[in-house]
């Protein structure tokens, strides 16, 4: 009978520490974790992520009280109103799955329009206070493996076109295309030749140099490769701030060894480097330039 007794307590204790595993304790919904435990299947499901556009503001201008209850009303709502059709995830903070019940939904493409305008209309309230939430969707649509990575990677382009937008994955995704980009160049990037050309800017006055422009170049495989072709690949993937770092020295060193001024292009992600400011101060020290000779042009990406 004692040995009966501590297995029962073992089963609870056991059942108690995966309920706190799978479920998440603000909306009492499945978590990321028994969503794969779930979709373990070569069935073809559809899966619809939803996120909600900027919960990180609710959270820091209403409290977190107030974001735990715009999940809780949220989750509530999607289990209500997709409950038959859908098996319905609390993923993560602010992203929330619906997995498709069935097979196969025909009108798949109407019911997600139909909830992306019904969560629009969905108004949020608690302490009297009422407001509607804005989302970003993205769909992985009849599809057997995959699911998940599928989704995001169309919720990630979503996101890209703003509140509101609903995208579904194909393999000609912008974000996939860029992924391949980066795959491409980034090995490039890490192990070609930098090299700085520089292109003198007149001034129609006078007719006289006013500046030289540093411009980038990749030298690998024996070819020289322009801006065009690796500017977005360095930029994702890390590369762009080093490259700005070499342009920089070189400007410094032309500089220091004439009387020319050079502009020198920076992207905008870099100024937000903790170190930029004491690269740009003691690189210009270390070769005793003056500031006078040295700009920087913010870089235009390709869209």
């Amino acid at each position: 009978m004692k040995q009966y007794m501590q297995l029962i307590e073992l089963d609870t204790k056991f059942n108690e520490t995966y309920k706190r595993l799978t479920i998440n304790p603000v909306t009492l919904l499945p978590n990321r974790i028994k969503f794969y435990e779930n979709s373990i299947t070569e069935d073809k499901k559809t899966l619809v992520l939803i996120d909600i556009v900027s919960f990180s503001v609710i959270n820091e201008t209403s409290g977190r009280d107030y974001g735990d209850s715009v999940l809780k009303q949220l989750g509530s709502f999607l289990q209500t109103m997709y409950g038959d059709e859908f098996a319905v995830y609390h993923l993560d903070c602010d992203l929330f799955g619906l997995i498709t019940r069935e097979d196969f939904l025909e009108n798949i493409f109407d019911i997600v329009e139909k909830i992306k305008n019904d969560i629009s209309k969905l108004n949020i309230v608690t302490n009297n206070f009422n407001q509607t939430i804005s989302t970003t969707i993205g769909v992985a649509a009849h599809s057997e493996n995959n699911l998940m990575k599928k989704a995001e990677l169309a919720l990630k382009e979503a996101r890209h076109n703003g509140k509101n937008q609903i995208k579904y994955y194909s393999d000609d995704l912008k974000i996939i295309q860029l992924f391949n980009e980066v795959k491409e160049w980034a090995p490039k990037l890490k192990n070609g030749t930098r090299k700085a050309y520089y292109q003198p800017i007149y001034n129609l006055k006078t007719n006289e140099i006013d500046k030289y422009e540093l411009l980038v170049r990749l030298e690998h495989g024996g070819e020289i490769h322009t801006p065009y072709k690796f500017l977005t690949a360095a930029q994702e993937s890390g590369h762009i701030y080093y490259i700005f770092q070499f342009m920089f020295k070189e400007a410094c060193i032309q500089a220091s060894e004439t009387s020319h001024k050079f502009s020198v292009n920076i992207g905008d992600n870099e100024f937000k480097n903790d170190g930029i400011v004491d690269y740009i101060k003691d690189t210009m020290e270390a070769y005793g330039v003056d500031p006078k000779q040295l700009s920087l042009e913010v870089l235009e990406y390709k869209s």
